[in-house]
């Protein structure tokens, strides 16, 4: 007999909607940070506040709804560190403590979406970052200044690694 997974909702920021999703067998909430619906990734560097669960929902109502880029699970809040207002007043009101310099593994989606990378290219780039064996500086320049190459590149990369998985 198999037991139900355990789920935690959350509100994606880009499509405003409520989302549930299964917590992985092998990771605990607090380590489980929800991405959104798929055109929306946090920020590089982020900040994550964890907030007591007696005080979570309230804190989340009181982060304003001009905090793009931010996603929580249940525990902890992510958040870009430029928040500093909003950071400063989930700890202060709420007791939150933060851990700097998180989410670096969307460092690639940050700097290409700064710097206008085709959303197409973003998503398969961030797919494949760990992959490629550039950094992300490298990946940008090589998105914006030969698209097609990388897309192909980035694709035959892809689908390497599914097989391999």
């Amino acid at each position: 007999m198999s037991s139900k997974p355990q789920c935690f909702t959350y509100f994606c920021q880009s499509c405003q909607e409520e989302h549930v999703q299964p917590l992985p067998d092998n990771m605990s909430a607090q380590t489980v940070l929800p991405k959104s619906c798929g055109n929306d990734y946090p920020v590089w560097p982020s900040a994550v506040v964890a907030i007591d669960g007696s005080r979570y929902m309230a804190a989340l109502a009181a982060v304003d709804d001009g905090v793009r880029k931010t996603f929580f699970d249940g525990d902890t809040i992510l958040l870009p560190e430029t928040e500093t207002a909003t950071i400063a007043m989930l700890c202060e009101q709420f007791g939150g403590s933060v851990v700097y310099g998180q989410a670096q593994e969307y460092e690639f989606a940050t700097k290409a979406s700064k710097a206008g990378v085709p959303m197409k290219l973003l998503k398969l780039g961030q797919s494949v970052h760990d992959v490629t064996g550039q950094t992300a500086d490298e990946m940008v320049l090589a998105a914006l200044e030969h698209p097609s190459a990388t897309l192909l590149a980035w694709e035959s990369l892809y689908r390497s690694s599914m097989l391999m998985h």
